[in-house]
């Protein structure tokens, strides 16, 4: 169990080091469509199932999905602040439907598994301090 949790928390800190990485090349904006699918490839990459079939899912049925799955916390949070940063993206990009698809998949899933998106923040300042929680944790564990 030991290492199943220390593989895990190894995906999910490399996972989110990648989603910073995104931020990071985006700052200018101008690509917020290109910027929408990478965050929607390491969203897939992530789910314990098939990714494109998970994201096709109403936000009820992926959260039923993803608990029954087996889902880890970690994970489902994961792929939730994703959704929503997506949702943002997707916003930029004119895309207003599938980014509100995105927003209520991400708030389903933080209802469902117990996270905070901290929308007051937006999702680029959440999911950077999501990181550093991930490599402050995985430090306190011994994972680097």
């Amino acid at each position: 169990m030991m290492l199943e949790s220390d593989y895990l928390m190894k995906m999910i800190l490399s996972l989110a080091k990648a989603i910073v990485h995104v931020i990071e090349e985006d700052e200018n904006g101008e690509d917020p469509q290109g910027s929408a699918d990478m965050v929607e490839n390491l969203v897939s990459q992530s789910a314990p199932i098939d990714g494109s079939m998970l994201l096709n899912l109403s936000p009820e049925s992926m959260a039923q999905v993803l608990k029954a799955s087996g889902t880890e916390n970690a994970n489902a949070e994961f792929i939730g602040r994703s959704l929503y940063l997506e949702s943002e993206y997707l916003s930029k990009a004119g895309n207003s439907t599938k980014a509100l698809t995105r927003l209520q998949q991400a708030r389903k899933l933080a209802d469902e598994f117990g996270f905070d998106l901290h929308e007051s923040e937006g999702a680029k300042d959440a999911l950077r301090t999501y990181q550093q929680e991930c490599q402050k944790k995985a430090h306190e564990e011994g994972i680097e």
